[in-house]
């Protein structure tokens, strides 16, 4: 849509999926939805491709409908554990599991995939807005 309005539109998790394709080869995605897992997988192929590289992605997606908040953090934790060892980064593609990042750390146990939250990604882009 940008290249048409002249008006430049970016994915609030584009920073977060680039920074994925840097820090490793495997990334697991996780996600509630199909419709939420596959346009971040197609965000992380991509912005992959533009850095000249290539990502094996691992597909994370989670039944959590109807779950409450800490049986929610258990359905990701169980999840990023069945998957540690397949990947080298795992991306949180929805903002309302960030708050499960800790929780997924500990439960990796001695093998922490970098984990990144559209959140951090976001972080990430507003901190290099603000210094340009």
């Amino acid at each position: 849509m940008g290249r048409y309005t002249g008006i430049p539109i970016v994915r609030i998790d584009e920073e977060m999926c680039r920074e994925a394709a840097r820090l490793g080869k495997r990334v697991g995605v996780l996600a509630t939805l199909p419709t939420t897992l596959e346009p971040t997988k197609n965000t992380v192929s991509r912005v992959a491709r533009e850095m000249n590289s290539h990502v094996e992605l691992v597909d994370g997606l989670v039944d959590a409908f109807g779950a409450d908040q800490d049986k929610f953090k258990a359905l990701l934790c169980a999840k990023a554990e069945e998957i540690a060892d397949q990947v080298d980064v795992i991306l949180l593609a929805q903002g309302s599991m960030a708050y499960a990042e800790e929780a997924i750390h500990e439960k990796a146990g001695t093998f922490q995939p970098s984990i990144w939250s559209t959140g951090a990604g976001s972080s990430i882009e507003s901190k290099r807005t603000i210094k340009v």
